[in-house]
């Protein structure tokens, strides 16, 4: 696709807009998720719309495969006499979405909080977009005089943080599914396209017995009638045991030492195995010379679950594209990420 550049303004995208920069040099959209989604473009100093290439304006490019024709909003210009050319940066149009302010917005679902994003009474000024979700879990949630932005992806008590789910920019509709990508059998064997893949294992954290407890008033006041252990336990030459106090969860409700145990024990269980994170890139077979005529058998996007085949590694585990890299005058990947980060124990016992 030449990427396309309409005034800042611009919300149909149905007109040819200001012009195209066909003498692009290179245009590279970066999409990491629930995290950012940004575009670069670069391009001859002397270019026909090179006045165009100005902050505030829209660059109308594609996302990836499957989001096509997105708004990004310049933000940043670099010229360089000596190279001559001009290096644009952009994010996209949902990063506006930062200076949107709430004022005051409760609920219980994520539709609650959408809903409330529509009403003049919540918001100090209308912006826009539309909201959408899939998620139909409950939790209490409130926000006072935030910003959109930092309700969806905040860190503590934001939206993701409590329900969930994966963000989708769409133009002006912001979506939060709880999947966003497909599971279309994509393999990626060891030999063919895998550009790089790493696996870390990490033991150092590891817990595989709590003992539990209940506080009140600084004491602690009942103790479970033991250790509780997870199955997998016995892997290790010693017990590794920590305390825990229950008394968040229980909260003012006095529990037995049975029901300590048993909460102990949902905690541990599937517990005590090394925590191994594993990070991979790869090139889309679609995006390949050898195999531009079999596009349609291999489509990968955002989310996508993709199958890693590498025997020597050891290494047959299917995990999710966490990061994309779309060459948008190609019309293909430059590369794709995929992650599995998982919540330690400790993790877990820090947000009780």
């Amino acid at each position: 696709m030449i990427p396309v550049i309409y005034a800042g303004n611009e919300t149909s995208f149905s007109s040819l807009g200001i012009g195209s920069v066909p003498e692009a040099i290179s245009c590279i959209a970066d999409e990491v998720r629930n995290q950012s989604n940004t575009l670069t473009l670069v391009a001859p100093i002397d270019a026909t719309q090179r006045d165009a290439l100005s902050e505030g304006n829209i660059i109308l490019a594609d996302t990836n495969e499957r989001l096509r024709r997105q708004p990004y909003e310049i933000v940043k210009t670099e010229e360089s006499l000596a190279d001559g050319r001009i290096i644009v940066s952009a994010q996209h149009a949902a990063y506006r979405l930062r200076y949107s302010v709430v004022r005051q917005i409760s609920g219980t679902t994520v539709s609650e909080v959408f809903n409330a994003f529509k009403t003049a009474a919540s918001m100090v000024e209308e912006n826009g977009f539309t909201f959408s979700s899939d998620i139909a879990t409950s939790h209490a949630v409130s926000y006072n005089y935030m910003s959109v932005w930092d309700i969806l992806h905040g860190t503590e008590g934001s939206l993701i943080d409590t329900f969930g789910g994966v963000i989708e920019m769409d133009k002006f509709t912001i979506k939060l599914n709880s999947r966003r990508g497909q599971d279309n059998g994509v393999v990626v064997p060891y030999g063919k396209n895998l550009v790089d893949l790493e696996r870390d294992i990490d033991s150092g954290d590891i817990i595989n017995g709590i003992f539990p407890v209940y506080s009140s008033g600084g004491e602690i006041t009942v103790t479970g009638t033991a250790v509780q252990y997870s199955a997998n336990a016995s892997r290790y030459s010693y017990k590794r045991t920590e305390v825990v106090d229950f008394s968040n969860q229980f909260g003012q409700t006095v529990p037995t030492p049975a029901q300590l145990d048993a909460a102990a024990a949902a905690m541990v269980n599937g517990q005590g195995l090394p925590q191994a994170t594993l990070t991979g890139s790869f090139i889309p077979l679609k995006s390949t010379l050898d195999y531009q005529d079999f596009g349609a058998l291999e489509s990968v996007a955002m989310d996508d679950l993709i199958r890693f085949y590498v025997p020597r590694m050891n290494v047959d585990i299917s995990t999710r594209v966490v990061a994309t890299h779309w060459d948008v005058l190609r019309e293909r990947y430059e590369s794709v990420e995929v992650g599995d980060v998982k919540q330690t124990i400790r993790q877990a016992i820090a947000a009780i």
